[in-house]
């Protein structure tokens, strides 16, 4: 067997034994989201070539939206387009007629520590704003956290489940709603009311718990 297969199969096999020591798994397939009314889904697919075809680029992952038609009673493909992804996101939501998409960080062991954190797109594929979790802390809200050196790469700064609000805001606005994790040491849970003008998106905090004080 030529050495480069070798060392493909090996590599192969030592990341799969990191993600199974640290509690991490690889995307197996596609990942199903669908809107809170059922009139739209989102598919996503990760690029898993690279697991059986050495040599093999990995390409980030690939969204597609579809659209209910009622007069056929099936799913009509409306849109295909790539994430910013490495992988996958770790969470993904649709609103009511995919006005907007929401993505949340990057597959574990990646989680909070990539410009991923909170992704917005439009349903054509258009990225309207992305922030990583300095764009949306600062250094001193993140060290209350309490991440620990044996946290990185992964930093969890949240809970679930999180998700859109659809017509929430008093102008009808969708609202994100990203809840606390219960295990950390300063809980705040964050909400922001989405539109397509990425200056009015501005991540609100409601701090719930810090046990530090």
């Amino acid at each position: 067997m030529p050495y480069r297969i070798l060392g493909f199969i090996f590599v192969v096999l030592a990341a799969a034994c990191v993600c199974r020591a640290y509690g991490y798994a690889w995307p197996s397939g596609p990942q199903f989201v669908a809107s809170a009314d059922g009139s739209v889904l989102l598919r996503i697919e990760p690029d898993n070539r690279w697991l059986t075809q050495p040599n093999t680029q990995r390409l980030p992952p690939t969204a597609t939206v579809f659209r209910f038609d009622a007069k056929t009673e099936s799913f009509q493909m409306v849109s295909k387009f790539v994430l910013r992804n490495h992988l996958m996101p770790s969470k993904a939501f649709i609103s009511n007629g995919a006005q907007f998409i929401v993505t949340l960080d990057d597959w574990e062991p990646e989680e909070g520590s990539t410009p991923n954190a909170v992704v917005v797109y439009l349903e054509t594929g258009e990225l309207v704003k992305s922030w990583s979790l300095e764009d949306i802390f600062s250094k001193k809200e993140i060290g209350r956290f309490g991440f620990v050196a044996s946290d990185v790469p992964a930093r969890r700064w949240r809970g679930d489940p999180a998700g859109i609000a659809n017509a929430y805001g008093p102008n009808g606005e969708d609202m994100l709603r990203i809840p606390s994790a219960r295990e950390l040491k300063w809980q705040v849970t964050l909400t922001m009311y989405l539109s397509t003008d990425a200056s009015k998106m501005v991540f609100e905090k409601h701090p719930e718990r810090d046990i530090d004080r």
